[in-house]
């Protein structure tokens, strides 16, 4: 992307992979593309699970002192061999009901690997925190620990997982 390094040059302060990270729309969803049944993120309807997405970035970290930053999660899955076609479906399925079910995400993608090279995982989870509040509010969820117990431990064979600043 020509405009990155426009833009590093211009604001040295800036990094190019960072920038084209947080250009990348992966999982991005505003309201007017969610299912007509999912609330609007800027209303507090009292759902269970529900955590406002349009929250203040709060004060500086006090060491760096930027603002605190967005938290993008990434899971890399491989399935067990004895995971059957539905089996890994439904698993999948699982993980993309935590938009719902859980919340506090600002974007969620769950996709199967599309098989273009061998060797590849099998699924990748992405979504994305306002802060990193919200990020440990979803991992230690009971209803994200559920989904983990009965649906992705029971059929993994390995899994990867890296946290980030947007």
């Amino acid at each position: 992307m020509p405009q990155l390094g426009k833009l590093a040059r211009e604001r040295p302060d800036v990094d190019a992979l960072a920038t084209a990270v947080r250009l990348a729309a992966v999982g991005q969803q505003c309201d007017a593309q969610r299912p007509s049944h999912a609330g609007d993120s800027n209303e507090q309807d009292g759902a269970p699970g529900y955590q406002p997405v349009t929250v203040s970035a709060g004060p500086p970290h006090r060491a760096t002192g930027r603002v605190r930053a967005m938290i993008r999660h990434v899971v890399v899955f491989t399935w067990s061999p004895d995971a059957d076609a539905a089996q890994r479906t439904a698993v999948v399925e699982a993980l993309r009901g935590l938009w719902e079910a859980v919340g506090g995400m600002t974007a969620l993608e769950v996709a199967e690997d599309a098989g273009l090279s061998d060797g590849n995982a099998d699924a990748v989870l992405i979504a994305d925190f306002p802060d990193v509040e919200a990020f440990h509010r979803y991992a230690q969820d009971a209803r994200h620990q559920a989904v983990l117990t009965e649906h992705v431990r029971p059929h993994l064979a390995g899994r990867s997982a890296v946290q980030y600043e947007l």
